[in-house]
């Protein structure tokens, strides 16, 4: 379990190693993101949509190729809802915006 403290010292470490290995990194994300930090709240702290925003955005930018998978696109767009539910306009934003980004 980890607090969404933890989660966003940890999102962020994974953000410095994602050239290392995209798929891994965001595998390893979003297990984060579904895991302990939605059970924690962390889709509640401002920081954390944010944070959360500015790495899938970062994916979708550099790594669009990972979503050409079904499973890996479905587990993208949990991860822009748990922000959604929440309230939060940017993951919105993203998430209207998916279609014409992973074209």
């Amino acid at each position: 379990m980890g607090t969404p403290d933890t989660i966003h010292y940890l999102i962020d470490l994974l953000e410095f190693l994602t050239e290392a290995n995209p798929e891994v990194v965001f595998e390893l994300s979003a297990h984060a993101l579904l895991g302990a930090g939605r059970a924690q709240g962390y889709q509640f702290e401002h920081l954390g949509v944010d944070r959360a925003v500015k790495l899938i955005g970062r994916f979708l930018a550099d790594h669009r190729d990972l979503f050409e998978d079904p499973g890996r696109r479905q587990t993208l767009v949990c991860c822009l809802d748990a922000f959604i539910e929440a309230g939060w306009p940017s993951a919105r934003r993203l998430l209207y915006r998916l279609p014409e980004l992973l074209q």
